[in-house]
């Protein structure tokens, strides 16, 4: 829920869900060649998949203060 209200009012426009494992899900499809989704585990790790045309990546990070996270996220938001 933190991670959500700090982000920036423009970049909210997100699909929130939850899976069936129980993680929470934000998701961002802006086109077939953009898409950014975090699922929030409840340990606190959060699960990444980006989407790009010049790249492709999934990982777990131990947190949403991950810098990684957080240029992702970033650059979702230029797109």
């Amino acid at each position: 829920k933190a991670f959500a209200e700090n982000l920036p009012k423009a970049f909210r426009n997100a699909d929130v869900g939850v899976d069936a494992d129980g993680e929470v899900s934000i998701e961002w499809y802006v086109s077939n060649d953009y898409y950014l989704e975090l699922s929030f585990a409840e340990s606190g790790s959060v699960h990444c998949y980006f989407k790009a045309p010049d790249c492709k990546c999934s990982d777990i990070f131990a947190s949403t203060k991950d810098k990684r996270i957080i240029e992702l996220v970033a650059r979702m938001s230029h797109v």
